[in-house]
């Protein structure tokens, strides 16, 4: 058990502001990696504020805390499972304290104490110094320079929603692990494409772009954008975009990543343009109720004749009416085949869409009720 700090010589940071803030910087965290500083949070205490930083070398994540502050200044390399633990099992207001290394034997270590008022008390020694924490993107490299866009909040992360679904998670195209972030054809507003190879999302936003944007950001990102940005807020995110780097400023946070290098293949050319001769209007509630008999994960739905089906080997088979509208030009008894789990995936984003058709070998056309969104599905044999 250790004393307890003043106030006065202590960083005060309420236990649930302090989980918020693992939570916020939590993903850049590398995971028993061979380098110790890349599993600690970097934090910079002072008279003007604090600043949590983590990297994996690949991503980059700092928030600012302008009103957590110190008058005796510190920085400290904090294991971050532990202190994500500690805070875990913490309530009320933390009050941090830096005790710096000494010529001591037995306290040669810096350590960081975290205290409560109820009597709780650790502390945590310091084995990386802060000297030691990478930086990802050095101040040499101009930032402030970079290609830069403005988009409201609820814009970005609408982008990313409606795409992250859809990025591909093999590694032989590795060019497709990512969003690709572009500018529309002959416009000069914001496209946000990704693919798999089985299914397509195509969504535009009327954010200006920069000339020339050509990015592909990579999962990690995507995932901390979704993460980090608060849809509801009123102050636009700011991405700077340079060859090999993508920094996007929202308030607060910074999160600077490296961008996949490679080039992604011209989805233009797989945009479905032929004559649609069946429509069909599905909904979660439809697609679930066709989920217990898909036994395998390639399990196909059949859509034909005003209801959708999929049939299981052992358990039989259940169909559903859906509405739909074919051309006279369609043949008797023509049916499409879908993967019932990509359409599942659709409708946890779009929870009722409209798929249109060609022939059963073409790719579908999907749509919901946002204009400027749409996807494309693979048909599959049944």
């Amino acid at each position: 058990m250790f004393d307890h700090p003043t106030p006065r010589e202590a960083l005060l940071i309420p236990v649930t502001r302090l989980r918020h803030l693992c939570r916020q910087v939590g993903l850049a965290v590398a995971r028993r990696d061979s380098i110790p500083v890349l599993e600690t949070v970097l934090i910079e205490a002072t008279a003007g504020g604090t600043t949590f930083r983590t990297t994996d070398l690949d991503i980059e994540i700092e928030v600012t805390a302008e009103d957590l502050v110190t008058p005796a200044a510190f920085s400290a390399c904090v294991p971050f499972l532990l202190l994500q633990r500690i805070a875990g099992s913490l309530t009320g207001v933390v009050r941090v304290t830096h005790q710096p290394a000494t010529g001591a034997p037995e306290h040669g270590l810096a350590r960081l104490t975290l205290a409560t008022d109820d009597g709780i008390s650790a502390t945590i020694n310091l084995l990386c110094p802060p000297e030691d924490f990478p930086v990802l993107t050095p101040p040499d490299a101009h930032p402030e320079a970079w290609p830069v866009m403005s988009i409201a909040p609820s814009a970005l992360h609408r982008l990313m929603s409606l795409t992250a679904h859809f990025v591909s998670t093999g590694e032989t195209r590795y060019y497709l692990n990512g969003v690709f972030l572009t500018r529309k054809p002959d416009s000069p507003t914001l496209r946000a494409v990704a693919t798999d190879g089985h299914r397509m999302a195509i969504i535009d936003d009327a954010t200006e772009a920069p000339e020339g944007l050509a990015a592909i950001v990579p999962t990690i990102a995507v995932k901390s954008i979704l993460q980090l940005i608060d849809r509801h807020a009123n102050e636009d995110v700011t991405i700077r975009i340079a060859a090999n780097r993508i920094r996007m400023t929202a308030g607060a946070i910074r999160m600077d990543c490296k961008l996949i290098d490679g080039s992604f293949p011209d989805y233009t050319k797989v945009i479905p343009s032929y004559p649609i001769q069946r429509t069909a209007t599905l909904t979660a509630g439809a697609l679930g109720s066709l989920l217990p008999f898909a036994t395998e994960r390639s399990a196909a739905v059949k859509l034909a004749d005003g209801r959708a089906a999929v049939k299981s080997p052992e358990l039989g088979e259940a169909s559903v009416p859906v509405p739909m509208v074919t051309t006279p030009e369609v043949p008797p008894g023509q049916a499409h085949g879908f993967n019932l789990r990509y359409l599942t995936a659709q409708a946890r984003i779009t929870p009722t869409f409209q798929i249109a058709m060609a022939s059963p070998s073409d790719p579908a056309r999907i749509t919901s009720e946002d204009p400027d969104a749409l996807w494309i599905l693979m048909p599959v044999r049944f």
